[in-house]
């Protein structure tokens, strides 16, 4: 399977990266826990009907990025059958630019067992769509491409959104 980096723009000032990983939720916080230098702590699962999604949080504060893992899927039913060849998405806010958000998903293809880390963008038009060979310093070849995205992927950020609310007010 091929790695593949995506640039982005922002859904209400967030990134979302898709994660193909075969690794549990508790494994994969812990790698980008040592890999990114954050502290992404267990909250409460974010619940759909009777279907119950991983959740870890963290904030540094001020100004620095906030940073949202969700599973995205339960019991092998996906969040959403747009997000089924995704496991999870990191969500980025406060990321203030493209190349910091490059810098992370980098920093994410030293966990060896991502497959995939995409940077998903909004509504872009044909014309930026593009897609180019490039090595990473450990010589493994990476497809970068943009991936357009559906209003589904709004519907997620305002869902993830509301829990983080609902998080902070205690319920």
């Amino acid at each position: 399977m091929k790695n593949t980096i995506t640039k982005a723009v922002s859904f209400n000032n967030c990134k979302i990266i898709g994660l193909v990983t075969q690794l549990d939720d508790y494994r994969l916080a812990y790698f980008l826990n040592k890999f990114l230098k954050i502290n992404l702590v267990r909250c409460q699962d974010v619940v759909l009907d009777d279907d119950r999604f991983s959740y870890y949080y963290f904030n540094a504060g001020d100004t620095s990025p906030v940073y949202s893992l969700v599973s995205l899927k339960y019991r092998s039913v996906p969040w959403s059958p747009d997000f089924a060849y995704y496991d999870y998405f990191l969500v980025v806010r406060q990321c203030p630019d493209t190349e910091k958000t490059e810098t992370v998903v980098q920093c994410i293809f030293n966990i060896k067992d991502v497959f995939s880390a995409d940077l998903l963008s909004a509504r872009l038009d044909s014309k930026t769509r593009f897609s180019a060979n490039a090595r990473h310093e450990s010589g493994n070849s990476r497809v970068y491409s943009i991936k357009e995205t559906t209003d589904e992927y709004q519907d997620f950020i305002d869902i993830i959104d509301n829990h983080e609310e609902c998080l902070r007010q205690g319920r």
